[in-house]
């Protein structure tokens, strides 16, 4: 099960969910729940035209939403087994990608490459690749806006404990 609904367990293994008919935007975010499952060097989700999020042999996470861009290394390794990690990355065409991990800027570089073009995205791995994902996402979402920092942290804390976003009073 994923760590707020049903969420996917991916072994590996050529499992991925294919998404027919997606067209990448120019700038947006992709956020998700991830726990590892042991595999290093694995494929978050992507489309054929280098619109993709993964890890690397190190297991940090590898951010690249530009045909022919240099993808980005984090700094945090995704490597715990247990834990779940909230992932965010916000894109910008001609601008800057930003990598979130726990709520927080991870890293931030500059875009180098050209608007993706592909047709098909693949959760739990890039469409047409090998590297398939060993470990659960859950919620994930695409959208065609960039999201604010303040946003990012609050659905971190949200998707993290729920006692700590709000409080109901009788």
């Amino acid at each position: 099960s994923g760590k707020i609904g049903l969420g996917i367990d991916f072994n590996g293994d050529a499992d991925s969910i294919d998404i027919s008919g997606f067209t990448p935007q120019a700038s947006g975010t992709v956020s998700l729940l991830f726990q590892p499952g042991g595999t290093a060097g694995y494929r978050l989700l992507g489309s054929a035209d280098e619109y993709e999020l993964q890890t690397d042999a190190s297991d940090n996470l590898l951010a690249e939403f530009y045909h022919g861009a240099t993808p980005s290394a984090s700094t945090i390794a995704v490597d715990d087994l247990g834990r779940w990690y909230p992932i965010s990355t916000s894109y910008d065409d001609g601008a800057n990608t930003t990598v979130y991990v726990d709520g927080a800027v991870d890293v931030t570089f500059t875009n180098d490459g050209t608007n993706p073009s592909g047709t098909t995205l693949s959760i739990g791995n890039r469409y047409g690749q090998t590297g398939y994902t060993d470990g659960i996402l859950d919620e994930v979402r695409i959208a065609n806006s960039i999201l604010p920092l303040a946003w990012v942290s609050a659905e971190h804390v949200n998707q993290s404990t729920t006692t700590d976003f709000y409080t109901a009073t009788a």
